[in-house]
This record gives C-alpha cells, sequence and structure tokens, in this order.
C-alpha cells in the first residue's frame, strides 16, 4: 500500500514539473505575443511606436493604457494571463521540491525556506499581474520586488539545499546559486540606478530585466526537467 501511495506521489511530481516548465513558456511566448500588441511609447520617448526590447519594461506590457496614451487592452490581458500562469506554476513547483531532499536534516531546512520564499515570490508575480503600473504604482512596485528578492532567496537557498543533499547533480546546484546572485545583483542595480542620465538608467534596467527573465525561464526549465526525469525514472 506504501509503495503504491508512493508511486502515485511520485507521478503526481512528474506532472507538476511538466506544468512548470509549460508556465515558463507561456510566460515566454505570450510576452512575445504581448509584445507585438503594445500600443507603443516608453521612459525616453512617449511617441515611440510599439514595444522597444531595450526601453520598455515587462511590467509596461501589463499597463491599461501605455505610455503613448493610448489604450493598451490587449496587450495587457495576454500578460495578465502569462504572468499568473508563471506564478501559479512557481507555487506548484516550490510545493512539491522539498519532497527531494530527505539526506539532510540541514538540507530540510535550507529547502523548506527555499520553498517559502519560492512560493512567495509566485503569489507576487500574480500580484504584479493584478496591480497593473498605470493604476496602482505602489503596490505594483512592492509585489515586482517582493517578486525578484524571493526568487533569488528560493534559488540560493535550494542551490544549498541540493549540494548539502548530494543526490542531486552539483551542476544543478550551482546554476541555482549562480542565478539566485544575478538575481541580487539585478535588484541593486535597479534599486541604486546605474547611471546619472535617466534615460540611460532606465534603458540599463529594461535591458538587465529581460536578461534576468530570460535567465529564469533557461534555469528553471533545466531544473524542471532534470527533476522530472529524475522522478519518471523512480517510477520505472
Amino acid at each position: 500500500m506504501i509503495k503504491l501511495n508512493l508511486k502515485e506521489f511520485l507521478r503526481k511530481q512528474d506532472k507538476i514539473y511538466f506544468i512548470e516548465m509549460i508556465s515558463l513558456l507561456i510566460f515566454l511566448f505570450g510576452t512575445f505575443i504581448a509584445m507585438m500588441f503594445y500600443s507603443g511609447g516608453n521612459f525616453c520617448n512617449s511617441s515611440n511606436p510599439g514595444y522597444s526590447f531595450s526601453n520598455n519594461f515587462f511590467s509596461d506590457l501589463g499597463t491599461s493604457v501605455s505610455q503613448s496614451g493610448k489604450s493598451n487592452t490587449i496587450s495587457m490581458i495576454i500578460f495578465i494571463i502569462s504572468i499568473c500562469c508563471l506564478g501559479i506554476g512557481m507555487i506548484l513547483f516550490f510545493m512539491i521540491l522539498p519532497s527531494n531532499i530527505n539526506k539532510s536534516k540541514l538540507a530540510k531546512v535550507f529547502s523548506k525556506l527555499g520553498s517559502i520564499f519560492g512560493i512567495l515570490s509566485g503569489i507576487c508575480a500574480i500580484g504584479v499581474g493584478f496591480t497593473p503600473g498605470d493604476l496602482l504604482p505602489i503596490w505594483h512596485g512592492i509585489f515586482a520586488v517582493g517578486l525578484y528578492v524571493n526568487l533569488a532567496e528560493a534559488s540560493i537557498f535550494y542551490g544549498i539545499a541540493f549540494l548539502i543533499q548530494n543526490t542531486i547533480p552539483k551542476l544543478n546546484s550551482y546554476i541555482f546559486i549562480v542565478f539566485g546572485v544575478f538575481v541580487l545583483i539585478f535588484i541593486l542595480i535597479i534599486l541604486l540606478g546605474c547611471s546619472s542620465n535617466p534615460c540611460v538608467n532606465h534603458t540599463c534596467g529594461a535591458i538587465l530585466q529581460k536578461i534576468t527573465h530570460y535567465l529564469w525561464i533557461a534555469t528553471y526549465l533545466f531544473e524542471s526537467y532534470y527533476l522530472k526525469k529524475m522522478v519518471k525514472t523512480t517510477t520505472e
């Protein structure tokens, strides 16, 4: 009976890692589609046509009115759906992830802390979607900072947990830790700025955000794929 329950649980793990991979891809392609419908304008040039990869943040896609002053409804709806899917995927991923840590009490502590921060990052991602920057700027900013801070902490804590666990390849640990540190550096640059020129500072932030998000997608796709494969091997 116990063995049957264990196999059933592992199959659920397999499905959740798959859901996490799908949610990452939904965000990736969803935001690309939202960019096509963005109605123009950015911090440096309000008359700029369409979405600027180097001068618009992802959050611009989720505003009800773009920085050109035009309605941005279609882009906003696609962005909200995309980032909410991302947040749900993260919550499910971090709810199931501690089950892979069972060899050390210290590793369990790091994994539980990592999951708390990871679930908070997923909640904050959903919060970002439902607080458009042009309508609820303060709440949007709180959720955005919360998203990145919690994501960085979750990644670093799980990197450490994987190292202590010593049953998961060290590459997985290092990828988590390096990504977490990169996110922390991104947060510091956004908060402190990289130039006294507002436009240069904005452009620097927008580009770094793109790099951070695409590294996020690559990191968690890799981790989810490996864990899914590991669980599948265990059930066979």
